[in-house]
């Protein structure tokens, strides 16, 4: 993902203004993503790996509705390509990736700008940083802690049972004829005189185990 190119997107239609520093001064946290656009509006999208997305109103403009904001186009392959890995119900965890990233960007940004003694209210990262801050504090999002870079598909159930570490699955029952075991292998020695080398190799047969897997579990 480059985060520049998106908050370039961003800002380049979040305001008109010819000077870059004017644009960067609007940039906002997304507040929705649209995955549906059939469904959720009808807006024809051309560019290959494009979504469109909303940005966050903010509070002091009462009278601003979300019907009279314009859905910002975003073009980036990764990003797109992490997007279609979500679904609806978990769309928030890609919203809160894709600030988290630009956030960490605007800190990058801070930091230079302390250096040179160039941060103050002035700067065309004051006003974003303010946003995204009061964005992830209003959430009660933890912004230090990385968001999940990718999501994996998930599979069904009757799908993930079929699929095991490799060997064969736990029997429920190992314990229990294990103790069996034993038990028989004492009536045979103990019991009826059977030495060890017969008496395992009568367990073999009753049991269907390895004459080492046998000596193995007479051990344990």
């Amino acid at each position: 993902m480059d985060t520049h190119s998106i908050i370039k997107q961003f800002t380049e239609q979040l305001s008109d203004s010819p000077v870059e520093q004017e644009r960067i001064s609007h940039l906002a946290p997304i507040e929705f993503v649209l995955l549906n656009l059939n469904k959720d509006v009808k807006i024809k999208v051309d560019e290959k790996h494009t979504f469109l997305c909303v940005p966050a109103l903010e509070k002091s403009k009462g009278d601003v509705s979300y019907d009279d904001i314009e859905y910002l186009k975003i073009t980036d392959e990764k990003l797109f390509e992490l997007l279609e890995q979500y679904d609806q119900n978990n769309i928030n965890e890609f919203i809160e990736y894709l600030n988290k990233e630009i956030f960490k960007y605007i800190q990058k940004e801070i930091r230079k700008a302390k250096d040179l003694e160039a941060w103050d209210s002035d700067n065309m990262w004051y006003e974003p940083n303010k946003r995204f801050t009061q964005w992830f504090d209003l959430r009660a999002i933890n912004f230090s802690k990385s968001a999940p870079l990718e999501k994996k598909p998930k599979i069904p159930n009757s799908v993930s049972q079929k699929k095991s570490k490799g060997g064969r699955p736990k029997d429920p029952d190992l314990p229990d004829k294990k103790n069996r075991l034993r038990k028989d292998y004492y009536q045979l020695t103990e019991k009826e005189g059977y030495k060890s080398i017969k008496a395992i190799k009568t367990l073999t047969k009753k049991y269907k185990w390895k004459k080492s897997t046998i000596e193995t579990y007479l051990k344990k």
